[in-house]
């Protein structure tokens, strides 16, 4: 059965992000989380959502789901 239109989102990569900074696993390398919500992955969703191979001013904000709260795998940077 195909999900209802009038409540369905489409978001970047169909997954949630994370912009807690202060995580110690957060970040674009290579063991990092991949949940990070980093300015490489805010680039990367705004090239897919505006279909775009360089960057332009005038791009539209990609929809990204993001946490509304801290994770539970959070870990404070040491």
């Amino acid at each position: 059965m195909p999900p209802n239109l009038e409540t369905a989102m489409m978001c970047y990569k169909d997954m949630t992000f994370c912009n807690e900074a202060k995580c110690a696993k957060f970040g674009d390398e290579k063991d990092d989380c991949e949940s990070s919500f980093t300015k490489k992955v805010e680039y990367q969703a705004n090239q897919w959502w505006n279909n775009a191979k360089e960057w332009d001013e005038s791009w539209a904000d990609a929809p990204v789901a993001m946490f509304t709260h801290t994770p539970d795998c959070f870990e404070a940077k040491k």
